[in-house]
């Protein structure tokens, strides 16, 4: 079965995501995308199917969109994509007795900065970091719109708000020391953030796990890759 549905925030702004399910659950897993990125990407996408066939709920959602009161990413942070994975969480909590927050590249930011005390576990999967800040250097400023253009093959307008938190944000470590659940890191072995997702494991408190999928880029694009990503995410939430 699949539902959409809208969440509040509080600031007034609505959260518009889809919730799968093939039979009743307990049991409930929350995908976070990255930069850019939208809930229909294919491992969202795809892991709405290959989730609920192993007993678990899933729930993907757009941290920003084109919709009636959804926001922009122009007006957009990092912290205001954490506090609505908590309002997400928050809306889920009495409904399930386990929560799993899944976050992909920067959405992997937004999870480590959220409130986790009703999480049981977290999965990172190619984890952006805040020490590797390139895509905010490359930004071009727009006097004209006070804003930033960010150039990756499409043009996409990015606040000022942004730009200056990404010179501000935690380091690994100190992201790390807060986290009290148990951390799963899955790193892309052919992407540049694989020194990245060595780090969060470095200072990561057990339990903890991390493994490499060798031959995947960082979206997971390549033949094997998705559901090697998506039998060592189920392999891990299986134990909490």
């Amino acid at each position: 079965m699949e539902k959409n549905i809208i969440i509040n925030t509080n600031d007034n702004h609505l959260i518009y995501g889809t919730l799968n399910s093939k039979k009743k659950s307990k049991k409930l897993v929350i995908f976070v995308h990255g930069l850019l990125g939208n809930r229909n990407e294919h491992i969202f996408y795809n892991s709405s199917k290959f989730f609920t066939k192993s007993g678990f709920d899933t729930f993907r959602f757009d941290l920003y969109n084109g919709r009636k009161k959804g926001r922009k990413l122009r007006e957009c942070t990092l912290e205001i994509h954490s506090k609505d994975t908590n309002a997400v969480v928050d809306y889920f909590r009495k409904k399930y007795d386990k929560i799993f927050l899944v976050g992909h590249s920067y959405g992997s930011l937004a999870v480590l900065k959220s409130d986790l005390s009703s999480v049981s576990a977290i999965i990172l999967w190619d984890a952006a970091s805040t020490t590797n800040t390139e895509w905010a250097s490359s930004m071009e400023y727009i006097e004209g719109l006070d804003a930033y253009l960010l150039s990756w093959g499409m043009d996409y307008i990015v606040g000022k708000h942004m730009f200056n938190e990404s010179k501000i944000l935690p380091r690994p470590k100190e992201l790390m020391r807060k986290i009290n659940i148990p951390i799963k890191i899955i790193c892309a072995g052919k992407s540049s953030l694989l020194k990245d997702g060595k780090i969060y494991y470095k200072y990561a408190k057990k339990p903890k796990e991390f493994i490499i999928i060798k031959n995947a880029r960082h979206n997971f694009n390549e033949e094997g890759s998705e559901e090697l990503l998506f039998n060592e995410t189920l392999k891990f939430i299986k134990k909490y």
